[in-house]
């Protein structure tokens, strides 16, 4: 797709998602989470910070159970202000609908230091380029989140739809290292493999 501005990539993207029938996110959900572990990036990694999908976003609930049963560490967000902090969770049982309705850890859990050792970072995106360019939601969590992460490797994932092929970036903007979809993976940052 085309550049615009992010307001009107937001209005698209948000029509679009709302026409994903459930049979195309569990498909597309499924193919994105199989790809995620075959990925390079995926060996020796300390930990996954995870969002949790919501109203049609590229999905990470297989992600996680995957996660779970393969005994890697996982942690979601928990929005505390501006800022969003991380704990680790072991199930469903671990979260409940916290600000804007996304699940949030029910008991704060402060990661130990080795989780950031050599973490992936599953980043959610309304919209993305191939340069890594991200559009969120407005609020600027993950922004300033990946501005405080030491290292690491970002992903963004996303449904083919919403990859644009220039979106213009403002400088507080924070681009990830790789964007997964349910067809490909795409290396944005040729230094960060």
């Amino acid at each position: 797709m085309e550049i615009g501005n992010k307001e009107e990539i937001r209005k698209r993207i948000a029509e679009l998602r709302r026409l994903v029938t459930a049979e195309e996110k569990s498909r597309w959900d499924t193919a994105i989470r199989d790809r995620l572990f075959l990925l390079p990036q995926m060996e020796n990694i300390s930990g996954v910070y995870c969002y949790i999908d919501i109203r049609n976003e590229a999905g990470t609930r297989q992600i996680l159970e995957k996660l779970w049963e393969q005994k890697i560490p996982a942690a979601v967000p928990k929005v505390i202000g501006r800022d969003m902090e991380f704990s680790r969770i072991g199930s469903w049982e671990d979260v409940s609908p916290g600000c804007m309705g996304i699940p949030e850890p029910v008991r704060p859990d402060a990661l130990p230091d080795e989780f950031d050792r050599n973490p992936l970072v599953l980043a959610p995106a309304v919209a993305l380029d191939k340069k890594g360019n991200r559009v969120g939601y407005g609020g600027g969590y993950y922004d300033r989140f990946l501005s405080r992460l030491m290292g690491g490797y970002v992903i963004g994932l996303a449904y083919e739809f919403q990859i644009y092929e220039d979106i213009l970036a403002e400088g507080h903007d924070r681009a990830v290292d790789g964007i997964l979809t349910p067809d490909r993976f795409m290396v944005c940052r040729r230094d960060r493999i």
